[in-house]
C-alpha cells in the first residue's frame, strides 16, 4: 500500500481533488491532520490511495483493489463517516466524497462537550486571567463522533494561524448554539468562568457569550462542584478514575499547549510534516479534554463526581438532594445556582460563586 504521505502532499493531486470536488480544500488539510490517528489511518490510506488512482469509488471496488474483505472496508469507511470525513451518496453506485465535517449529518446525542486552548503563554495556571485577551488557537466539541470536531483558523493558503479571529470565535459559538437548538445540552469544565469569558473577548460579542454561559442549556461541571462542595475540582482530578483520563502522550499539561502551537505554526512553512506534528499534538490534547469531560458527565448523571485529591486520596462531590429521576438537566447553571450554600467555615479563603460569573453582569 502506498504510504499516505506519498499521496497527499503533491500539488497536482491536491489541485485535481479540489477542482473535481473529490475533496474540499479544508478537508484536504483535515485528512492530512488525521493521518496518524490510529483508528482512522488504515481507512484514510485506502481512500486516498484509491482516489489518487481512480477517483471516487464504492466500498466493494476499494476492497477488491486492496484485496481485503468488503465488509471490513465498509467498517473502515463507517469510521470515517462517523468522524465526519466522508459521506455516501446514492444507492447502488455510492460514491465516496470527502466533506467538510460541518456539512455531515449529526448523530443524536443528549449533550455535547466543549473546550478551547488559549494562545497566550504563561508560567503557571495562577497567571491565567480570562478577563485579559488570551486569544484562542484551537477548540473542540465532542458531538458523539469517533473523534471530536476541532476548529483551526487558517489563512487563504490553508496554513494554520497563530490565533483565531473574531470570525472563528463566532463560528464556534454558532456551532454550540446549533446544538442547543437541536435540544442538546452543552457541557463544559469551568466554561462559565474561563472558556466563555475568553470567547467573549475574542468574538467581540460579550452579551452573546454571557447569555450562553448562564443558559439553562449549559452545564458547567466545575461550577457544579463549587456550588455543591464550596470548592472547584480540576478536570484532571475528576477524570482520573474514568476510562478517559485527561492528557495525551507528549502533552500532559495545558500550560504547555500555547508554546507548542506557536512552534508548530512557525515551523509549518519550513517543514510541513514537523509543523503538523506539533499542531496535531495540541489538537489531540484539546480533543481528549472534551472526551474526558464527556466521561465525567456520564458519571455526574448518577449523583456525584469521584475525583483524585491533591493528597492522593479518592474523594467525592455529591449533588444536593439527588435522586434517580434527576439527570444532567438538573445540573445546568441556573439549577446549581439554586442549591443551598455549602459549609465553608473550614476554609481560610472561601470562593464566592459570583466570582465565576460576575463578568456576565449577573451578580445575583
Amino acid at each position: 500500500m502506498t504510504n499516505l504521505r506519498q499521496c497527499i502532499p503533491t500539488c497536482d493531486f491536491y489541485a485535481a481533488c479540489t477542482a473535481n470536488k473529490f475533496i474540499s480544500a479544508p478537508t484536504y488539510c483535515e485528512l492530512e491532520e488525521n493521518a496518524r490517528h490510529p483508528t482512522l489511518q488504515p481507512a484514510l490510506q485506502a481512500i486516498l490511495d484509491h482516489i489518487h488512482t481512480h477517483g471516487p469509488a464504492n466500498a466493494a471496488t476499494i476492497a477488491a483493489a486492496l484485496q481485503v474483505d468488503t465488509e471490513n472496508t465498509r467498517e473502515r469507511l463507517s469510521r470515517l463517516r462517523g468522524a465526519g470525513l466522508i459521506v455516501n451518496i446514492g444507492n447502488q453506485r455510492r460514491a465516496i466524497y470527502a466533506l467538510n465535517p460541518q456539512e455531515t449529518p449529526m448523530p443524536p446525542t443528549a449533550f455535547v462537550t466543549f473546550d478551547l486552548e488559549i494562545a497566550a503563554t504563561v508560567a503557571t495556571p495562577a497567571e491565567l486571567d480570562p478577563a485579559q485577551d488570551l486569544g484562542i488557537t484551537i477548540a473542540a466539541i465532542d458531538e458523539g463522533r469517533d473523534f471530536p470536531f476541532t476548529l483551526i483558523a487558517r489563512d487563504s493558503n490553508m496554513a494554520p494561524l497563530a490565533r483565531w479571529t473574531a470570525h472563528h470565535a463566532r463560528q464556534y459559538l454558532d456551532r454550540l448554539e446549533t446544538a442547543i437548538e437541536r435540544g442538546q445540552l452543552v457541557v463544559s469544565w469551568n466554561g462559565i468562568h474561563f472558556d466563555m469569558q475568553v470567547l467573549a473577548i475574542t468574538s467581540g460579542q460579550p452579551e452573546r457569550c454571557a447569555h450562553l454561559a448562564r443558559s439553562a442549556q449549559h452545564v458547567d461541571l466545575c461550577f457544579a462542584c463549587l456550588c455543591a462542595a464550596g470548592y472547584p475540582v480540576s478536570l484532571k482530578a475528576a477524570a482520573y478514575y474514568t476510562a478517559k483520563p485527561k492528557g495525551v502522550a507528549g502533552l500532559d499539561n495545558g500550560i504547555d499547549a500555547p508554546t507548542l502551537w506557536a512552534a508548530g505554526v512557525a515551523q509549518y512553512a519550513a517543514d510541513r510534516t514537523l509543523g503538523i506534528a506539533k499542531i496535531n499534538l495540541v489538537r489531540n490534547y484539546v480533543a481528549q479534554d472534551v472526551i474526558s469531560t464527556r466521561a465525567v458527565a456520564e458519571q455526574a448523571k448518577r449523583g456525584s463526581i469521584v475525583y483524585h485529591s491533591k493528597a492522593g486520596f479518592k474523594r467525592h462531590v455529591t449533588w444536593p438532594n439527588w435522586n434517580a429521576r434527576k439527570n444532567l438537566h438538573d445540573l445546568t447553571v441556573p439549577c446549581v445556582m439554586q442549591w443551598p450554600m455549602p459549609n465553608t467555615a473550614w476554609m481560610t479563603q472561601p470562593i464566592a460563586r459570583t466570582s465565576f460569573y460576575d463578568w456576565t453582569g449577573d451578580t445575583a
